[in-house]
């Protein structure tokens, strides 16, 4: 009983041993994001594209393609979609472009022979510190961990994974001041267009317009509703106005819209009852299967009282479209007749677009 007894004990010490020495061994976590740090590292060293003398990395593009993927995602997301693979590859194509247009704008700095002074990368030093500074507190704000090791850690971590460092974020400001130096170098070569060129221009522009939109007037339409096109000839009939917006008041204006909605609704309500007695009357001089007659679909005059129906409140929603439009001009009478009489005593008409 003994020898029994003390077999227990020593199983019993063996198992609190054992127990104790899993404790003992707890991952260390500064240990484990220095682990996952350096895979991070391997994997954004990975070449996404070459070019004469030189490689593009993960790393390079990485901040630049997170942020076109937040920025769109964002923007899907509040029209209820989401981002496909097709949208995301052009993401990342978008950003290698942008990534290689920068090397080449830094080429022609280096071919043009310019270079940036001692203020300005004593200025960018600056301004790199304190954003990085800025990046730093806000990621390390909502960094996980026990201790302010391990938050410190995890913010590494985690500035690394979206491509924010220190050195992306100087590099990125050295390119922006080549880019604006490598502009400036290339405005000063453009010589100074004479009135004779300019008009020249201006005509050759004309004729190209007239010949593209002289028997495609829809084509002129939609150029001139475009925000990137310029278009210099116009079609006979046409003219383009300038107006001033008079907005009324929210309550005034939300009055409208909801009466408008109204009045909408009432409409589509009265076409699909129309619709359904056309249906029947459809079905009337056909077979009816026996699904059909399972159905039992109201009769004629059944529907016939709700169109009545419909008609009477569609009249109704007008009556009050109609009001609350009223009401709308009622609210502006007033600064439409200042800005009427403003006009008429001779006061520029984009001034008063500035003004109102």
């Amino acid at each position: 009983m003994k020898h029994a007894l003390a077999r227990l004990t020593g199983l019993l010490i063996v198992l609190t041993l054992m127990l104790s020495g899993c404790n003992l061994i707890a991952v260390d976590p500064v240990m484990q994001l220095d682990e996952d740090l350096a895979a991070l590292k391997k994997d954004y060293s990975t070449v996404v594209a070459t070019y004469d003398g030189g490689e593009i990395t993960k790393e390079d593009v990485m901040a630049n393609f997170l942020y076109q993927y937040s920025y769109y995602g964002y923007m899907y997301s509040m029209y209820g979609g989401t981002m496909d693979e097709e949208m995301v590859d052009s993401l990342k194509q978008n950003t290698l472009e942008y990534a290689v247009q920068n090397i080449a704008i830094e080429k022609q700095f280096d071919e043009r022979g310019l270079t940036l002074t001692e203020d300005q990368l004593a200025e960018i030093g600056t301004s790199t510190d304190d954003t990085y500074k800025q990046a730093y507190d806000s990621y390390y704000a909502n960094a996980e961990g026990e201790t302010d090791e391990v938050k410190a850690k995890q913010t590494e971590y985690n500035m690394y994974a979206d491509g924010y460092t220190r050195d992306i974020i100087y590099n990125g400001q050295v390119s922006q001041a080549k880019y604006e130096a490598v502009l400036e170098s290339v405005n000063g070569e453009i010589a100074e267009v004479s009135d004779e060129e300019l008009a020249a221009a201006y005509e050759e522009k004309v004729a190209e317009d007239e010949e593209q939109y002289a028997d495609a007037h829809s084509s002129f339409e939609t150029a001139m509703s475009s925000t990137t096109t310029d278009v210099y000839w116009m079609p006979e009939g046409y003219r383009t106005v300038k107006h001033i917006l008079v907005i009324p008041e929210e309550s005034v204006l939300n009055a409208f819209k909801e009466a408008r909605t109204n009045y909408s609704d009432a409409e589509d309500a009265l076409a699909d009852l129309e619709t359904e007695l056309s249906d029947l009357n459809e079905d009337d001089a056909e077979d009816v299967s026996e699904d059909e007659e399972a159905e039992q679909p109201r009769s004629a005059e059944e529907i016939q009282a709700d169109i009545d129906v419909a008609r009477q409140n569609l009249a109704t929603m007008k009556t009050a479209l109609d009001a609350a439009e009223a009401a709308c001009l009622a609210a502006v009478q007033d600064k439409t007749d200042e800005i009427y009489a403003r006009i008429e005593s001779g006061e520029n008409f984009d001034q008063l677009i500035e003004t109102y």
